[in-house]
């Protein structure tokens, strides 16, 4: 019986080493890919990228090829490769090129840029060219086949953490200042940054009484922030020693904001000087000797007038008739030829006849009066003077 059972064992074992149980053993071969580095987390600068593959069945499959790529952290197509290795295809004769069942892979991401086309090995600093990259989520992937077997080829693949890139932005360049001193405005101007998430600036200002004294740490204000322009004009605060210094502003990977290094001013002017204005004065000419200065002449004082509009005089319009015996040839005519007197039209001659028309009426009635006193005298007379009868003699008592 226990013959019996060596022999079962023996016949088994003998099964397992037949060709078929080779081929079936070809299907069963795989491929296990891992990536040591970088570990999960925030990277920045030079990214150390470590791996391997490895194939199960070594006796029956080869490697054909492992490609490194960066991914979006949330999956999806590929930004770029880093390098895809490539491995012969093995000769299966006796005494051919050995079987690559096994490969380690080694190189520095130099993260300021994105992976484009790939290299042919993964070693060294990669990539070599490629666009500027910007912060953000990524992740690494390895990607390893196989040789082919009978039009079978077996894949493996591994994906790193979640990387979160926060490269610093450069230091800004080309930071040159200006002055105007007709409008007291200062110039600040740089270069751009080359990173594609820069955008925004802060723009810092230190004023200072002399130009031997430093900029102390908490004497810099920021007096523009977040600013999208390479050129600011700032009003100056009156005189003193101003200096200005530039710093570039990102975002990182988790939403914040990081900042570079200062850039102050390059070449001339470092720094802005700014001078009280001299007080005005007045220019006088220098006096010649023996010659009079001139006194100074009164100032001239204009008051404003009011114009008074009178009213145009009234002129009163005669009609003079014509009289018998009227002579058209004397020297005065109408009125005047009556009374002798020029026509006054202003008006102002109303007045005076009003005066002499009185006089006049007086004056007839009292030559009136003495003619009718005369008259009266001399009829009184003639009849006391009445000659008495018989007196031839009487002259009737009139002298003369």
């Amino acid at each position: 019986m226990r013959r019996f059972i060596a022999l079962a064992g023996t016949a088994a074992l003998a099964l397992s080493l037949a060709p078929f149980g080779a081929a079936h053993a070809q299907d069963a071969g795989n491929v296990v890919v891992s990536i040591t580095k970088p570990a999960a987390g925030s990277v920045s600068g030079s990214v150390t990228v470590e791996g391997s593959v490895s194939i199960v069945e070594p006796t029956v499959r080869s490697l054909d090829s492992v490609t490194v790529t960066l991914i979006p952290a949330a999956g999806g197509d590929p930004y770029g490769t880093f390098c895809t290795k490539e491995f012969p295809v093995p000769d299966p004769a006796p005494g051919g090129a050995p079987q690559v069942t096994e490969y380690s892979f080694s190189f520095t991401w130099n993260s300021a840029r994105m992976p484009a086309a790939g290299g042919s090995e993964c070693t060294g600093t990669l990539p070599a060219d490629g666009s500027l990259s910007t912060n953000n989520k990524y992740k690494i992937k390895v990607t390893a086949e196989t040789h082919p077997i009978a039009e079978e080829v077996k894949r493996g693949e591994a994906t790193s953490g979640e990387l979160k890139l926060n490269n610093t932005p450069a230091t800004p360049s080309g930071v040159k200042l200006g002055y105007t001193k007709s409008n007291r405005t200062i110039s600040v101007e740089w270069a751009k940054n080359a990173e594609p998430d820069v955008t925004d600036y802060r723009v810092q200002e230190c004023r200072v009484d002399k130009s031997s004294k430093p900029c102390a740490s908490d004497a810099w204000k920021t007096v523009a922030d977040n600013y999208r322009d390479t050129k600011l004009a700032i009003k100056d605060d009156g005189p003193g020693i101003y200096r200005y210094r530039v710093l570039a502003l990102r975002p990182n990977a988790d939403g914040g904001t990081m900042v570079s290094g200062p850039a102050m001013a390059e070449g001339d002017p470092t720094e802005i000087e700014v001078k009280e204005d001299p007080p005005e004065t007045t220019t006088t000419q220098p006096q010649v000797a023996g010659e009079q200065q001139a006194a100074p002449q009164p100032k001239t004082i204009v008051r404003p007038t009011r114009r008074v509009e009178r009213a145009a005089p009234q002129v009163v319009q005669r009609i003079v008739e014509e009289e018998p015996g009227y002579n058209t040839e004397l020297p005065y005519q109408g009125e005047e030829a009556i009374s002798g007197l020029p026509i006054d039209e202003s008006g102002e001659g109303e007045g005076q006849r009003a005066i002499l028309i009185p006089l006049a009426g007086g004056a007839l009635l009292l030559v009136f009066a003495m003619q009718v006193h005369y008259l009266n005298r001399r009829a009184n007379h003639a009849l006391e003077t009445v000659a008495p009868a018989g007196d031839a003699d009487w002259d009737g008592g009139w002298d003369g």
